[in-house]
């Protein structure tokens, strides 16, 4: 729902779920993007860094159902007036913007406000905006598990010629989680998770060796009857008492998870982290943008980028 008061500052939701961004929205883009109006009356230029400060952009209808979606809300939040979006038009031909300054030449595009069409205007003149970022739980390469409502991924895709760099040993592969992705080796709690696992292990081999057994083990974060995130062990597939597992692909009719030495150097591993969530950060900074709208509302004065979000 829209803050209360004169400055209206709506957090449009765009996943299914409404899970990822924050509270108060509705669906948008297909589940792909957060997007959200700031009633503020500002120059293109400051409108984009605004956006760009929420690692987003200013928005880009690209069908006709987005263009609608916009328009109604231009309707609802920004009461008919005409917007800035995140598109150019230069000798007639429109363009997406790229997020870099405007300069002599250069028309930006505005949605009209009494319907939905794009028309072009001086890019200082100042009207409100309306921005998107990105809504999705896991970074791009990574598999979610509405589930668990975690991300998976193992970094060996179709590029099996490369496959020889990866080795890793057990200490090796959970540094690579934690250095490289902010995450642990897996840890799995339940038969469901397993599958889970094994259904991405088998997507990683299914152009290398379709029906027949890679003969590979993918690591997971298993050692010593510990999980090296630190999450019980309440599922149990091992083989044996060996100190570390891997995990077959289904091609290896190998359900469980094969017990090998700590010595044992592995093709690749598995990795496991949290999904994305509105950050500390991100909340801040929409709460400071919306009290540097409602402050140039009520004081007839421009609209800038607080201070410590403006800072290079």
């Amino acid at each position: 729902m829209p803050r209360a008061g004169p400055i209206l500052l709506v957090l449009l939701f765009v996943t299914a779920s409404a899970r990822f961004c924050p509270d108060g929205s509705l669906e948008y883009s297909q589940g792909n993007e957060c997007i959200y109006a700031v009633d503020a009356d500002t120059t293109y230029d400051v409108a984009q860094k605004t956006c760009r400060e929420f690692g987003g952009r200013l928005v880009q209808p690209k069908s006709d159902t987005e263009n609608a979606f916009v328009s109604s809300q231009k309707t609802q939040v920004l009461k008919n007036r005409e917007v800035y979006i995140g598109v150019r038009r230069q000798d007639g031909v429109w363009k997406y913007g790229d997020g870099a300054p405007t300069s002599v030449g250069y028309d930006c595009g505005i949605m009209q406000g009494t319907n939905s069409y794009w028309t072009s205007s001086p890019c200082s003149t100042k009207r409100p905006f309306i921005c998107t970022f990105s809504d999705h739980p896991c970074p791009d390469g990574w598999a979610y598990n509405e589930q668990t409502n975690y991300c998976y991924y193992t970094p060996m895709g179709l590029n099996w010629p490369g496959i020889y760099r990866n080795n890793v040993s057990f200490d090796l592969g959970e540094q690579y989680c934690d250095t490289q992705y902010g995450a642990h080796l897996v840890s799995i709690h339940s038969a469901a998770e397993d599958q889970f696992v094994k259904d991405l292990v088998d997507k990683s081999v299914a152009d290398y060796s379709p029906g027949t057994c890679s003969g590979y083990y993918w690591l997971i974060g298993l050692k010593d009857g510990n999980w090296t995130d630190g999450t019980p062990l309440d599922y149990n597939n091992r083989d044996d008492g060996s100190p570390v597992f891997g995990i077959r692909d289904s091609n290896c009719n190998y359900p469980k998870w094969y017990g090998l030495q700590i010595s044992h150097v592995f093709r690749t591993y598995i990795c496991k982290k949290a999904v994305n969530v509105v950050s500390v950060d991100l909340l801040t900074k929409l709460d400071a943008v919306h009290e540097a709208a409602k402050l140039s509302r009520l004081t007839n004065k421009p609209f800038a980028l607080p201070e410590f979000i403006a800072k290079p």
